[in-house]
């Protein structure tokens, strides 16, 4: 009994291994549509190459897309399809969409725009924006504005930085919504403008995460990173999180971006190129070290909803994608035949991912997951 029950065991054992080393040599390997990095071309075809070197990328909740360059912004539908073009009076340095359709603009030179979801100039903001709360004076006199959001409260407040002459406001909130309010554009008494020079330095730069918090980032005398309140002032934990990032770093970071835990990635030319850090301000170590490899010349990151990050800039590559835990993602290959310096990326609603180049075509959408030749639909 024993002998047939080994002698069945042995024949069922051979069965399966032919059927392995049939299934090997009779299945094709996976062959995928499309790889993360690769092109989606419907877009790109649709959007051309009527752009400039890409300055900024937004996006509004319907799934529409803003580009700016030079002195002009586009909305874009998420097919590629143009859908307003507005021209602004100086070159635009950034800008924001807020709840209401509303585009709001910070050019270069001590300058603050509103223009309505139709595209149409909100001359009374404008006004209000050189008048300050008060009516006298100027809250942008001698700025150069270096960066804008809107944040998601009730008025939809604006926060400005700017890292011009103007000593005495370098960070400030202004009134935004209702539009009909007369005092859109006025400076936000709710908000603590923070003044101190010998707090805020110069500012290069802001960053408003998904709860309303103010991160500012700038040189060695401000700290290279600050985290705010939303109202401007700076809570027991912001005190912490900006002591402890600030001996972390040793440049000023190009960019950041904050996840749902509230974990901190800044990248730039620092050591380390790319960092992680806790909500507390405390440095990601094995994350850290994966990344050290990371060349110079990162401009921009973002993340994915799977917690991934996006690097683009001006190193040998332009995009690249990272795993959760730092390490270089081998399966995303970025096109960068054409566009050269990745200087914006962002996620878009559908998935994929939008790169801003310096060059055209000036805008690349481009995959984020594989896609097989019969998977319905998109990623």
């Amino acid at each position: 009994m024993r002998r047939r029950a080994s002698q069945f065991g042995a024949t069922l054992l051979i069965g399966v291994l032919v059927l392995a080393v049939l299934n090997l040599l009779i299945t094709p390997n996976r062959v995928w549509a499309q790889r993360p990095g690769v092109l989606e071309t419907t877009f790109n075809s649709a959007v051309g190459t009527a752009f400039g070197s890409i300055v900024d990328i937004e996006r509004d909740g319907s799934g529409n897309i803003y580009v700016a360059y030079g002195s002009t912004i586009k909305k874009i539908s998420s097919a590629g399809a143009t859908t307003l073009t507005i021209t602004t009076a100086d070159s635009v340095q950034a800008f924001a969409v807020d709840p209401a359709g509303n585009i709001i603009v910070a050019t270069r030179v001590s300058s603050i725009y509103r223009y309505t979801a139709a595209g149409a100039l909100d001359s009374t903001f404008n006004t209000n924006s050189y008048a300050g709360s008060t009516a006298t004076g100027n809250y942008l006199s001698n700025s150069v504005l270096s960066g804008i959001g809107v944040q998601t409260v009730t008025n939809g407040r604006i926060i400005v930085s700017s890292a011009g002459a103007n000593s005495t406001q370098r960070l400030v909130g202004v009134q935004s919504l209702p539009t009909t309010t007369a005092n859109a554009g006025k400076l936000d008494s709710t908000f603590t403008q923070t003044s101190i020079t010998s707090t805020m330095g110069t500012p290069a730069g802001l960053f408003l995460d998904s709860a309303n918090n103010i991160y500012v980032l700038g040189p060695a005398s401000m700290g290279y990173v600050k985290r705010l309140s939303p109202n401007g002032t700076f809570s027991a934990a912001d005190t912490t999180f900006n002591s402890a990032i600030t001996s972390n770093l040793s440049a000023t970071p190009k960019d950041i971006t904050v996840d749902s835990s509230g974990n901190v990635y800044v990248v730039g030319d620092f050591t380390g190129r790319i960092k992680k850090f806790s909500s507390a301000g405390a440095p990601d170590a094995a994350y850290n070290t994966n990344t050290s490899t990371m060349p110079s010349g990162s401009l921009t990151t973002t993340l994915q909803s799977d917690g991934k990050l996006i690097v683009g800039g001006s190193f040998t590559g332009n995009l690249r994608r990272f795993n959760t835990d730092g390490t270089v993602d081998s399966t995303f290959t970025y096109n960068n035949a054409t566009g050269g310096t990745v200087n914006k990326a962002v996620v878009l609603s559908d998935g994929f991912i939008l790169a801003g180049t310096s060059s055209s075509p000036f805008l690349k959408k481009v995959y984020s997951v594989f896609l097989a030749p019969d998977a319905p639909g998109i990623p």
